[in-house]
């Protein structure tokens, strides 16, 4: 997955600079950058060879299979489905949904909606709610296809699990969810695929295919609520602006001819520790990182907003910010950011080994890992506080597992067969 997602980005790097400049109204960096091919380059084989080594040592390990599958599904449904309502109670009552409706269908501009949504949301401490359903349609998925003997009635179960997180998703004008969620199912489903190798073959093909038509169908849906997009050139140039702009921004990141803020502080390769909810400011994380000498913004909305500026100061378009993983670490730590990397690796590798396991650590976190690296050509999706969140809930997943309902031994089929 790593050598493809790299090799997506090389491909990206290769738009015809004439292109390019049309599109984004900016110069290419990016075209036949040598020095920002061996970076990431190195950066990506690092990333295998320690993920392979670790996966080799990390097998022997024990694992923690769920024992009560039905338990555990019954779970995640009721935490995705009470989550998401209570998000979408507490957007209607703090900003209203007359606002987003009107950016799907009316004529308001999403991203002056989206930037106000996200100081209601963020304000109201309940960015969490989309990581944590996030994490729960994780397990869902997996569950659903490996364990579960997919009645109807689990079927449906299923399908209301994911259109209240696509509603929920769609109300907060966020397509990073969604578009997770997509690739997490993708791989979920290419990896229960059993029967000869026609078969397979086919079932894969016919997945690619459908995660790709849904991918993008969400990602126009939703940009033309936020942009306001009209029109095949629009769609073009929204499509370029965010994948090879993005490679654009890394290359000129690694050449020194683009810096972002809050540089050499290590700040978007550690973002899981300084927007941790609720902990982040109780224990005043940013406060005592900046009185150490770190540069570490107050709150993520700070940072967020200083790319934009950061990005026109030196010359490009400031609606795209992205500037793929190799861009971030390296405005983190430079050439060190080869350890990152490799620290990436021995985590995924260790992941990887506990998914061959069916252990429930790897089952949630694997496909989540797989699909931060699809998302390489855009940021550091692994060093995000929803990978915090997702661990945190395999934690409390596993005790739900493990507790005993009764003083008696407990039974999966008698549960089963009680609801």
């Amino acid at each position: 997955m790593a050598i493809y997602s790299f090799m997506a980005i090389v491909l990206f790097s290769l738009l015809p600079p004439s292109v390019y400049s049309f599109y984004t109204k900016e110069r290419d960096i990016m075209y036949l950058n040598e020095k920002f091919y061996v970076f990431a380059l190195a950066c990506t084989l690092v990333f295998c060879l320690i993920s392979l080594i670790s996966a080799r040592l990390t097998s022997v390990l024990p694992g923690f299979r769920i024992i009560r599958p039905y338990r555990v599904f019954y779970f995640l449904s009721i935490l995705n489905v009470g989550l998401s309502l209570v998000k979408i109670a507490y957007i209607q009552i703090s900003f209203g949904l007359g606002q987003i409706f009107s950016s799907y269908f009316g004529n308001t501009a999403g991203y002056t909606v989206k930037d106000e949504l996200n100081e209601v949301i963020a304000g109201g401490k309940i960015g969490w709610i989309g990581d944590a359903t996030l994490g729960a349609m994780c397990g869902i998925l997996w569950i659903y296809f490996y364990l579960l003997r997919r009645r109807k009635t689990d079927t449906t179960i299923l399908l209301f699990n994911i259109l209240l997180f696509t509603i929920s998703a769609f109300l907060s004008l966020a397509r990073d969810s969604l578009t997770t969620l997509v690739i997490v199912g993708f791989i979920v489903y290419l990896s229960s695929i059993d029967g000869n190798s026609l078969k397979r073959l086919y079932k894969s093909v016919r997945a690619i295919l459908l995660s790709l038509i849904v991918v993008t169908s969400l990602f126009y849906v939703i940009d033309s609520a936020r942009n306001k997009t009209s029109g095949q050139n629009e769609f073009i140039a929204q499509l370029i602006g965010y994948f090879p702009a993005s490679v654009n921004r890394g290359a000129a990141v690694v050449g020194g001819q683009l810096v972002y803020p809050n540089n050499n502080s290590g700040y978007y390769s550690t973002q899981f520790i300084w927007d941790l909810p609720l902990m982040s400011r109780l224990l005043a994380l940013p406060e005592n990182a900046r009185q150490v000498g770190l540069d570490i913004p107050l709150t993520p909305g700070e940072n967020w907003k200083e790319q934009f500026a950061h990005v026109r100061s030196y010359g490009f378009n400031q609606r795209y910010i992205w500037a793929t993983i190799y861009g971030f670490t390296f405005n983190d730590f430079k050439w060190g950011s080869i350890i990152y990397f490799g620290l990436y690796g021995v985590i995924i590798g260790l992941l990887y080994s506990s998914y061959r396991k069916n252990s429930i650590f790897g089952t949630f976190l694997y496909p989540f890992g797989l699909a931060t690296i699809v998302k390489w050509v855009s940021v550091s999706a692994f060093s995000q506080r929803v990978t915090l969140i997702i661990l945190a809930l395999v934690f409390l997943t596993l005790c739900i597992d493990r507790i005993k309902l009764t003083r008696k031994v407990y039974d999966e089929k008698s549960f089963s067969a009680g609801l």
